[in-house]
């Protein structure tokens, strides 16, 4: 979620954009495991938190509304690269993971630099789900 900004003559409203990037994470876990035994079946709980961090490309849609407090802002819709890096921490609940991420983009293409949030950090957040677990519930 990008915060909302204003210089002396112009607001830009806070927004959120859903685009695909790439990049790779590292994370320790800190997890707890706990059996319980029932006559019929052992059930598992697991429950812990995690810290990480990530790093990835990410592409930046530009246009002449994200760009307005540049010099010059662009007239047509631009796309843009940049290099995203991000530190967070997030709870593990059984199969699944809710994270928290602080994060900061860097411009790897000259455009980006004119990007209204260019060098301004933002809050990201992050879903994940153990792959295993569908193993699992097919055993």
């Amino acid at each position: 979620r990008r915060p909302q900004i204003a210089d002396s003559t112009d607001t830009i409203g806070s927004h959120a954009t859903a685009d695909l990037n790439l990049g790779v994470g590292l994370s320790w876990n800190f997890n707890w495991v706990n059996f319980k035994n029932r006559r019929v079946k052992v059930t598992r709980s697991t429950y812990g938190f995690s810290l990480g961090t990530a790093l990835g490309l990410s592409k930046v849609s530009l246009n002449a509304s994200n760009t307005s407090f540049a010099d010059t802002p662009l007239v047509a819709d631009e796309s843009g690269l940049a290099l995203t890096g991000a530190i967070g921490g997030g709870l593990n609940l059984q199969y699944f993971s809710f994270t928290l991420f602080l994060a900061y983009d860097l411009p790897l293409t000259d455009n980006v630099r004119k990007w209204n949030y260019y060098q301004k950090p933002y809050l990201g957040i992050g879903l994940g789900v153990n792959l295993s677990t569908f193993g699992a519930l097919v055993n």
